[in-house]
């Protein structure tokens, strides 16, 4: 490397691997890095779940709603937020994780000749929340193929290889932070699909205390003002969804019937299928046949949560652009 350096040690997995010059290895990521990015793909969700309602009834009413539709809504919906959930471990997990290892990220790079040497990214790297974020979702394209199966496969792979390529050849992370990363993505995405719902309550709360805990303990955590690097800033806006899913979530089984919090995401899916006819378990039917067109939207709660999910949005603001800390 002509004007990056090592901050951690030549190993294969530790070195930095960050193109000098820019080259089209670096075009290439930076057009990754535009579309797969943790918060843009966060927004997209909520966004989804904001105009679900309004795809699916209508110029309908309450009357003409049949089961089927019903579950169909229920089942993008309760899709929607449990992937909410589980790319906030990328803001707050992620964070956690950084402050237990401190592995700093692999690149110290000069930008104008000056032989001085700044690090590329944040204050540390392991492991790479964006190869967290690739891994959650190329598992679940892999795994359920929501659009075709073969393209959902190979399109899974490719946000795999896409976004570690894209992570090392900027200088963001080593190859050993986007291996672990990705990693710890695929355990987190049979983790959370796997478990009853319940614990996704348990889940949550869990990393708002240690996401508070570890954070003050590292020394090293003190930003300046109109620091985009500012970890207290990336937690707080994990902390963000984290209360925003958690009030859709809980309000979705408020409504329909808290029993079923006992079943895992992958059960709930099979459950609300609107194609299963034979259920062995239990029937849908009858816990959302009363629903009518304004309950199933559930506006009201929806802005409620965006409301606080904004408040503590402009904390996560404040922390970067104001050095709290």
């Amino acid at each position: 490397m002509s004007n990056c350096i090592n901050q951690l040690n030549n190993n294969i997995f530790n070195r930095c691997m960050k193109e000098t010059p820019n080259g089209i290895g670096t075009i290439i990521a930076k057009t990754i890095y535009s579309f797969i990015y943790p918060e843009l793909i966060m927004n997209f969700f909520v966004i989804c779940i904001m105009i679900l309602p309004w795809l699916m009834f209508q110029k309908k009413s309450s009357f003409s709603l049949d089961n089927s539709l019903k579950r169909r809504f229920l089942l993008s919906k309760l899709n929607f937020i449990n992937f909410i959930h589980r790319l906030c471990y990328t803001f707050t997990l992620d964070i956690i994780l950084y402050s237990i290892f401190r592995q700093r990220r692999p690149c110290k790079c000069e930008s104008n000749g000056d032989g001085i040497y700044t690090p590329v990214g944040s204050i540390y790297g392991m492991p790479s929340g964006d190869s967290l974020t690739a891994a959650l979702i190329g598992t679940f394209l892999i795994e359920q193929a929501p659009i075709m199966p073969i393209i959902s496969r190979i399109l899974g792979v490719l946000v795999f290889i896409f976004v570690m390529f894209e992570r090392v050849i900027l200088g963001y992370h080593s190859l050993g932070q986007v291996i672990s990363g990705a990693s710890l993505g695929v355990a987190l995405h049979f983790y959370s699909t796997r478990l009853p719902q319940y614990v996704t309550f348990i889940d949550n709360f869990l990393q708002l205390v240690f996401g508070a805990i570890f954070l003050r303990l590292d020394p090293s955590l003190r930003f300046g003002k109109y620091d985009d690097n500012n970890l207290f800033g990336w937690l707080f806006d994990g902390y963000a969804f984290i209360i925003f899913e958690s009030i859709l979530l809980f309000r979705f089984y408020w409504k329909i019937d808290w029993k079923m919090l006992k079943f895992s995401y992958v059960k709930m899916m099979k459950n609300l299928d609107p194609f299963d006819k034979e259920n062995p378990n239990f029937s849908v039917k009858s816990k959302i046949s009363h629903l009518t067109v304004s309950s199933l939207s559930d506006t009201f709660y929806f802005w409620i949560a965006f409301f606080i999910c904004l408040v503590i949005q402009y904390l996560a603001y404040c922390f970067e652009n104001y050095g709290w800390d």
